[in-house]
């Protein structure tokens, strides 16, 4: 029978088992029924977990609306945060209880509404998003024109005018995806120059996003990406556009999981033009795709780009003549917080450096490739690759390492149930202990340089986190093997025991070595 309210509506929306074909929830069977009471004892436990990170993020609107959140606090409460989830989810998978759906989205609702009114942290890219819709509406298209081009600009409007003067780079053209120009110019329409209204797009796609993670993915795992302090902060707080191009990624291999190939493509290619992540993803969205839905890809792609060239064709200085290297400014000039690309730069001249780590990331791809496709069986149908390794490797080789890039591999750390990636998402947050923020920054020239300090604790603390879940996994797998019991044996025994199960439709057959 069907049931009407609110609560019924929202958890058949968040789980797809409580609707049969007809539209109606089945009745519990005993044991469901007994599996439900035993789960709610865990609840207690969740809604005290998001009062306390709700005080952690109501500390941190107090802080940002005052300008005044030094580094250390900052990253403490985030660590604190990100720990309170750990031991949340870890106790519901260890009691193999299910926390309750609705609960998560609506303490998922509740941080991320009070990031909506808080002033961004450690950020000024807002700036530069409000910015270009208004290029936008004046030039026909915010492309090639760099914002010091206006700066002797007198008829700009006052508000504008405070905004021009607050970009970093100034003398950089934006480098920003035409999907996400088109929803700068949504926000400009809601209301001009509001950061609010921009944040307000921001916040229906990663509540979009949580609710499709939700529908996929299993309800404890889904609270790390919704509850994650490194996800509240960059896009409730900060307003980074990312997660409008990982909710479009993640709607396509829902999609194309679900046989629909051509709504996939569709959303793949709105995905790239929200931002090139997206293009990691794309031979394997691609695997098996007929004639037709090619086209479908190719002509979004063609839709999206081509009237931004003709309006730059076609346009009225400064768009007709301005520089257009704003991107390419951005691949072959720019490091920031990188890894491996900056071990390689004390020994390679920059460009030397960029070769080696575009050549060394293509030879992983495409072992990553040729291993999913080795993997893959007709029987199975089309499995979800492992996005969080793959965008994991082209950071660790790229050369520009910002926190929120992390928001492209977290919701397949939630599917894949990925360890390693949620402890990166905690460190990576040092990366803003950088001259700009810090209150003693002696030694350092350029606002954005780091202390000699900050790479070895981040990506340092990284790796021995990481390395320590592994050792204290063999360690406890130690006592459990018995006596003489050969290698091989105790690894594929211990392969077995630590991966946890997962809904059968989401089963990769890609070994999982980072539980």
């Amino acid at each position: 029978m069907r049931s009407h309210g609110l609560m019924p509506f929202l958890n058949r929306l968040l789980d797809p088992q409580l609707t049969g074909p007809d539209h109606t929830t089945p009745a519990l069977s005993a044991v469901e029924a007994q599996r439900v009471g035993r789960d709610l004892h865990l609840q207690p436990f969740v809604h005290v977990t998001g009062l306390l990170l709700s005080a952690i993020y109501l500390f941190w609107l107090i802080a940002s609306d005052g300008g005044s959140l030094p580094i250390l606090p900052f990253w403490l409460t985030a660590l604190l945060a990100a720990t309170l989830t750990f031991v949340l989810v870890w106790g519901a998978e260890k009691s193999d209880l299910q926390v309750d759906r609705v609960s998560i989205l609506f303490w998922a609702l509740v941080f991320h509404g009070i990031g909506l009114f808080a002033a961004p942290i450690y950020e000024d890219d807002h700036f530069r998003y409000l910015w270009d819709a208004w290029v936008f509406v004046q030039h026909g298209t915010p492309y090639g024109i760099a914002p010091s081009q206006f700066f002797s600009d007198h008829d700009i409007p006052m508000q504008f005018q405070s905004i021009l003067g607050q970009i970093n780079y100034p003398d950089v053209p934006t480098i920003y995806g035409p999907v996400l120009q088109w929803l700068f110019l949504a926000a400009y329409g809601i209301e001009p120059g509001s950061l609010l209204a921009y944040k307000g797009i921001l916040f229906v796609f990663n509540i979009g996003l949580i609710v499709l993670l939700l529908r996929i993915a299993r309800p404890s795992w889904v609270i790390l990406y919704a509850w994650s302090p490194l996800v509240v902060k960059e896009v409730a707080f900060t307003a980074h556009p990312d997660v409008i191009g990982v909710a479009l990624l993640l709607l396509a291999v829902h999609c194309r999981k679900s046989g629909r190939m051509g709504p996939a493509l569709f959303f793949l290619a709105l995905s790239i033009g929200a931002k090139v992540f997206a293009w990691l993803l794309v031979p394997f969205i691609l695997l098996g795709a007929r004639l037709k839905h090619i086209l479908i890809f190719i002509l979004t792609l063609v839709a999206l780009y081509l009237p931004f060239k003709l309006a730059f064709w076609l346009g009225t200085p400064p768009a007709r003549y301005a520089d257009t290297g704003g991107l390419a400014t951005f691949l072959l000039n720019w490091e920031f917080n990188s890894a491996v690309f900056a071990l390689a730069s004390q020994f390679f001249s920059p460009l030397s450096a960029r070769i080696a780590m575009l050549i060394g990331f293509a030879c992983i791809y495409l072992l990553f490739l040729w291993g999913y496709l080795r993997s893959v069986s007709p029987n199975q149908g089309w499995q979800i690759p492992r996005g969080d390794y793959l965008i994991a490797f082209f950071l660790v080789c790229a050369p520009v390492i910002n926190p929120w890039y992390l928001l492209w591999a977290l919701p397949f750390a939630v599917i894949h149930r990925s360890v390693s990636l949620w402890v990166a998402s905690v460190f990576i947050l040092l990366a803003y202990a950088v001259a700009l923020n810090l209150s003693d920054a002696s030694g350092l020239q350029g606002p954005y340089d780091q202390p000699g300090w900050v790479r070895p604790l981040e990506f340092g603390g990284m790796l021995l986190v990481i390395v320590l879940l592994r050792m204290r996994c063999l360690f406890r797998f130690r006592w459990i093997v018995p006596n003489g019991t050969s290698g091989k044996y105790a690894v594929r025994q211990l392969r077995q025991w630590w991966q946890s199960p997962r809904p059968a439709q989401y089963r990769t057959p890609v070994p999982n070595l980072d539980r």
